[in-house]
């Protein structure tokens, strides 16, 4: 979730001070690449191996600019390329003009100087009068600890961003290139969402709480969440023929509202093999049915698979939240669950997937075939889009399991629990 909100994982306070800072500062970000001049071979490395730990590119400078550094810099200078390293023995004016040089390359939207020793207020100065006159971000990394506190506070009156070690700096320009992605994924999922709210399915229920299962599994149809083959029965011998109907072997469920957990319950049945079996268990079932005020007994075929726990519950910070995790009686045993903020797209779905261990089975696993995948993601979007269209009336939605068959056969959602709550008319 962290991920997908594009939240910085910083260590330490002067970490969190400086990005933050940053990103107060600047939002525009490294797309194509990060430029990187420094003034030490060894800063020249540490910056670029931070850098690309962190996914930034630091592609090859143009032929134009090359040619340009070239006449600038003396035969001493290591390195022309990106990073250019001009060592420590350059002049102030020639590393402003050779940074200017540097920042107008058109293959890099964003320049790091990394610099070292004590060269205080007059390198920043110009370092700030080439970043004012960018059209691409210029930050500062600046290490030299204490000595470099007089430079340090000429940038910090100029607005531009400077950093004490390459770690932050990396880490900062990283987070600015993920929070541009995260503000533009989240507007084109605004979109989606406010689509879906215009589409809004109403929840026949009266007054607000969990609805009965048949005014859920219409929505949940709705929606597209593909439920099992099912008959919602009041009788042993209803039963029986439902039974003979769906195709054998079939498990019994008691439906009510105020039944979330049946197998402790004793409301459930399951692999009954003949019209007998079901007669004998729909009897014990009814039984049972009548302490909790049922709706009645519901008759599924068997369905085997992977079974995976899918939900949605609102979250006072985040929102609605899509809950995805091991599923059935594991559900409660592990705890192994994943969360997203809605709405999510596939490729998120998918990520949710592979996050949770236990649905590693999905993939196949000692001889067992790979799962339906495809039409598990389906039935999940089902769940997101149902989501939206109750919009601010959903309080949960709870869908454990999704039985996932193998390859080809399919996904079915074989409970389902769907709660409202009430809103204020606006």
């Amino acid at each position: 979730m962290a991920r997908q909100l594009s939240i910085v994982d910083v260590e330490t306070f002067e970490e969190l001070v400086e990005v933050a800072g940053f990103l107060s500062r600047e939002r525009r970000s490294p797309r194509r690449g990060v430029g990187v001049l420094t003034t030490s071979g060894g800063a020249s490395i540490m910056t670029a191996d931070q850098l690309e730990a962190r996914g930034l590119a630091l592609p090859r400078l143009s032929a134009s600019t090359g040619r340009a550094l070239a006449a600038l810099l003396p035969e001493y200078a290591v390195t022309r390329d990106n990073p250019v390293d001009v060592t420590a023995g350059l002049s102030e004016a020639l590393f402003e003009q050779v940074l200017a040089t540097v920042v107008g390359d058109e293959r890099i939207d964003t320049v790091l100087t990394a610099v070292t020793g004590a060269r205080g207020v007059e390198r920043a100065r110009n370092v700030a009068r080439v970043a004012h006159a960018a059209d691409k971000p210029v930050v500062v990394c600046w290490l030299g600890g204490s000595l470099t506190d007089a430079g340090i506070s000429v940038l910090d009156t100029e607005g531009v961003a400077c950093f004490r070690n390459p770690r932050t700096a990396a880490l900062a320009l990283a987070a600015a290139r993920d929070f541009a992605a995260a503000q533009s994924a989240w507007a084109r999922r605004n979109a989606r969402w406010a689509a879906l709210e215009r589409a809004r399915l109403r929840p026949p229920a009266a007054r607000p709480g969990p609805l009965s299962y048949a005014e859920a599994a219409a929505l949940a149809r709705r929606a597209g969440i593909p439920l099992a083959p099912e008959a919602l029965v009041a009788t042993p011998a209803a039963a029986a023929r439902a039974a003979r109907r769906l195709g054998f072997p079939v498990v019994l469920k008691v439906v009510a509202r105020d039944l979330p957990h049946k197998t402790e319950a004793g409301a459930l049945a399951l692999n009954l093999r003949t019209a007998d079996e079901v007669s004998r268990a729909a009897g014990r079932l009814l039984t049972t049915a009548r302490r909790y005020r049922a709706e009645g007994l519901l008759v599924q075929p068997m369905v085997d698979g992977v079974e995976v726990l899918v939900g949605v519950t609102r979250d006072p910070t985040f929102g609605p939240l899509l809950v995805v995790g091991a599923g059935g009686v594991q559900a409660e045993l592990l705890g192994d669950t994943t969360a997203r903020p809605l709405p999510v797209t596939r490729g998120e779905i998918l990520a949710m997937l592979r996050e949770v261990r236990s649905l590693g089975v999905l993939r196949g696993f000692r001889g067992a075939p790979a799962a339906d995948v495809p039409a598990l993601v389906a039935a999940i979007a089902g769940v997101a889009r149902l989501a939206g269209a109750l919009g601010e009336r959903l309080q949960a939605l709870d869908v454990n399991p999704i039985v996932v068959g193998a390859r080809g056969r399919g996904a079915w959602a074989v409970d389902l629990l769907l709660e409202t709550r009430p809103v204020a008319v606006r």
